[in-house]
């Protein structure tokens, strides 16, 4: 007979990042924590119209966007975005709203999510990590602990060559997303009369070059990156 396994134990609640509440309308349902409550993401595909998610950071973190964000584009936030700190992040046409590399949050924090009841996009998937290596508890730090910087790891080839893949592989991931983000705008072109399907295929595709140049740019950027960190 099969042997049957034990279900493996939830993570004491102080060691978890993320608690979650849902707004008054939209989809709780697209309102996720993820990989081991890592992260916390729209969910699978694009997101919906009208969601409203709330999280709550339970300790300090550095939060990164991992894998995607895309928001319907907008000069100040008044369609899709992410809130945090009552700092709108959104995808805008120079690149100055988006998300950044990193941010660091302290616990306490809301991360707020609000969609319009228009256009879906992507959306988003934003991951934690701990600020610092937490100590043990039955030990003080010490002077000598306290005022010196760990020892970085030596750079080598296999380390530059291994962030430039990963750098590639999220470039291509994406461009794969943008052009299904594509043939749905095309296909919802054909369905609108015919005197407004030339502007909007026009649109769909200047959408299209402008998201793929800004993934380019930000693929070549952390490639950069990787030859000043790891050369």
């Amino acid at each position: 007979s099969p042997t049957k396994t034990k279900s493996p134990t939830k993570a004491p609640t102080d060691l978890r990042f993320w608690e979650l509440k849902s707004g008054s309308w939209g989809n709780p349902l697209k309102c996720e924590i993820t990989d081991d409550e890592l992260c916390v993401t729209d969910g699978a595909g694009n997101y919906g119209k009208g969601e409203r998610c709330i999280y709550i950071a339970l300790r300090d973190m550095i939060l990164t966007s991992s894998g995607y964000f895309e928001t319907d584009r907008s000069r100040n936030g008044e369609y899709d975005k992410i809130i945090i700190r009552e700092k709108f992040y959104f995808t805008d046409l120079d690149g100055k709203h988006n998300f950044p590399t990193s941010l660091t949050l302290a616990a306490g924090d809301t991360v707020r999510w609000f969609s319009d009841g228009f256009s879906e996009n992507a959306g988003y998937r934003l991951c934690a990590s701990s600020v610092t290596n937490t100590l043990s508890p039955t030990k003080s730090p010490t002077k000598e602990m306290a005022t010196s910087a760990p020892t970085p790891k030596k750079s080598t080839e296999k380390q530059r060559k291994r962030c430039i893949v990963l750098k590639n592989r999220a470039k291509k991931n994406k461009m794969i997303k943008i052009k299904a983000s594509y043939v749905t705008w095309m296909k919802a072109c054909n369905k609108i009369p015919t005197e407004r399907q030339k502007k909007c295929k026009a649109n769909s595709k200047k959408k299209r070059s402008v998201l793929a140049k800004r993934v380019a740019n930000k693929a070549k950027s952390g490639i950069k990156n990787c030859n000043i960190k790891w050369g």
